[in-house]
């Protein structure tokens, strides 16, 4: 995999008085800080006499804005953010009548882009990202809508392979960081912020800039450039993207190791969704690990019956979409909290009746953990 290191942003810590009705610390915000803030609350859990903290993630913007919706006991305590809060957030804050915000700086997020470990290399600067995602570019003195279609027109240095990036959506802490250090950038390197600022409104010089620069934020609606809001488990059980994953496309599980049966030489993971049975690997009760199953080994059912199959759970249809081969289909079916994928024949499809909404059972053939 390449990988090419751009920025550092900071992830921030906000607190509000907690409430004094409940004994568990409410907290939001970041994917990014989500499972670092996970881990902390389970450890403080472990070392002190009080039940371990609520985590939740949600993105920075969002987890900032519920930090200032109020106080009480039904208002969250802490917002995990990968961006510091801004002066609009303060303001919220104050206008709810919260009043007392600290706010502790606890690491730093690196901005990172990745591209297949068998593709070709790609060494990109601002200016590169700039023209192949903005929805305006620089050409011939003006601003012209965008339309390169590869990376080898953005930069001849650069593979004639066909843009498509993802990137954090606009909900995310790390979305400002990225719209700053490298939209912002490559859009003032090309040339079309001074464009920008030529047609720019406000008051005075401050507020046109500023107007500006967020004109240099707004990107491709062509699927060249794709939003990615949540985490990963999300995005790999999303329908809508671009490309199809063929054999691979399915979802991956966050969970926990709940129980060895040294009899059977089996393990018992615990997800977000209920429980999943896999081969024993050695791991230890307690253990976190992520647990991939492809859409080819799930199916569904109207009723759980007499089979080979161990791993039934119950769950619901919320989404169907189209799969490589034209007699397929993707079915995305909430478990939980948690996602999965089945990959069915439309055939089967129209048989079962399968529409969003409805509760199945969800036949899990085969697990494989991930370490």
């Amino acid at each position: 995999m390449k990988s090419a290191y751009l920025t550092a942003s900071i992830l921030a810590f906000a607190a509000a008085m907690p409430a004094a009705a409940r004994d568990q610390i409410q907290v939001t915000g970041s994917s990014t800080v989500l499972p670092y803030a996970t881990i902390v609350a389970e450890a403080f859990g472990e070392n002190f006499d009080f039940p371990s903290p609520v985590v939740e993630g949600g993105g920075s913007g969002a987890g900032r804005k519920k930090l200032c919706e109020g106080v009480g006991e039904n208002t969250v305590d802490i917002a995990n953010s990968s961006s510091r809060i801004s002066q609009s957030d303060i303001d919220l804050c104050k206008a709810n009548g919260v009043d007392e915000i600290m706010e502790v700086r606890i690491g730093y997020d690196g901005i990172v882009f990745a591209s297949a470990v068998s593709g070709a290399d790609f060494a990109l600067t601002p200016a590169d990202v700039y023209n192949a995602l903005a929805a305006k570019v620089a050409k011939d003195g003006a601003l012209a809508d965008n339309a390169a279609a590869q990376w080898a027109e953005v930069n001849a240095a650069l593979p004639a392979q066909d843009i498509l990036a993802f990137i954090p959506g606009t909900k995310h802490g790390t979305r400002e960081v990225f719209d700053v250090k490298v939209i912002e950038a490559g859009c003032k390197e090309t040339g079309a912020l001074d464009l920008f600022l030529a047609t720019a409104e406000g008051k005075d010089d401050k507020e046109k800039g500023d107007n500006a620069k967020k004109m240099c934020h707004e990107l491709r609606t062509d699927g060249k450039s794709v939003d990615i809001d949540g985490d990963y488990t999300e995005t790999l059980a999303r329908l809508d993207l671009p490309f199809r994953l063929g054999e691979d496309a399915g979802a991956v599980l966050d969970a926990t190791v709940g129980e060895v049966d040294k009899d059977w030489h089996l393990v018992r993971v615990d997800f977000a969704g209920g429980s999943l049975w896999a081969r024993d690997q050695g791991l230890s009760v307690g253990r976190r690990v992520r647990v991939r199953v492809l859409a080819r080994d799930v199916s569904l059912a109207e009723q759980p019956g007499r089979s080979s199959i161990q791993n039934v759970l119950h769950g619901q249809v919320d989404a169907i979409g189209n799969d490589e081969h034209p007699g397929l289909a993707l079915v995305r079916v909430r478990v939980g909290d948690a996602m999965l994928l089945a990959r069915l024949t439309k055939r089967a499809v129209t048989s079962l009746k399968v529409t969003p909404g409805q509760t199945l059972w969800v036949q899990v053939k085969s697990v494989a953990l991930m370490e």
